[in-house]
């Protein structure tokens, strides 16, 4: 059974596999105070795990939109 780390938040249970061998970079980007104060309302909601979340979520719809445009 491959090991997993188990994260809860507003009563879900989260698992993510720690064996991935999925590459995998890290993005850095500086944003305002307000959009930061958005960012941790979504948060509060329960909808995403962190910011990071939010952020990875919003990059993927983007990246499938403008892929979507290409083909």
């Amino acid at each position: 059974m491959r090991p997993k780390s188990i994260y809860t938040m507003s009563n879900k249970i989260i698992t993510m596999d720690l064996t991935t061998t999925e590459p995998h970079y890290v993005v850095s980007c500086r944003i305002s105070q307000i959009d930061a104060e958005a960012l941790d309302k979504l948060v509060k909601t329960g909808k995403y795990l962190n910011r990071s979340d939010v952020l990875r979520t919003a990059l993927r719809t983007a990246l499938d939109n403008s892929m979507e445009m290409v083909q």
